[in-house]
């Protein structure tokens, strides 16, 4: 898969703006680019998106929380969301065939993360990052 955009078509980063664009409204700035992606930051908490290309494209995003005491906890969405009983991790998936299944993976990515704020801020947060190592997969 590519990221050439057929006419008509949002770019990549329009179309990563409109589906996290809920985030805004929640108080975070972004969305940032990085070197491997987009990042969207609010005291305390981070996400960022990744579009990794090649022969199994995928889109990922990674939860960091950072406590009171500077500690980083980090996890990635399709955990957090099972482990927070959002729903099956089917409903975040990150496997992209298409330019038509990128921009529905951001927009499903998106809402997942919608549903989990709550429990990601909640007084529970750090049980569910516990339940997600980052080693799993990484970007």
């Amino acid at each position: 898969m590519s990221r050439r955009i057929r006419a008509g078509q949002p770019t990549y980063d329009e179309a990563l703006a409109a589906a996290f664009g809920f985030l805004r409204s929640e108080g975070f700035t972004g969305p940032e680019e990085t070197q491997l992606g987009h990042i969207y930051r609010r005291p305390g908490l981070h996400i960022q998106i990744w579009l990794h290309l090649g022969h199994e494209s995928t889109l990922s995003t990674l939860v960091e929380r950072f406590t009171e005491d500077g500690t980083r906890e980090a996890a990635w969405l399709e955990c957090l969301y099972v482990a927070a009983a959002c729903g099956p991790a089917q409903d975040v998936p990150g496997s992209v065939q298409s330019g038509r299944a990128m921009f529905k993976r951001l927009r499903q990515q998106a809402a997942g993360l919608e549903r989990l704020l709550p429990a990601i801020t909640g007084s529970e947060a750090s049980v569910l990052f516990a339940r997600c190592p980052t080693s799993r997969h990484s970007p």
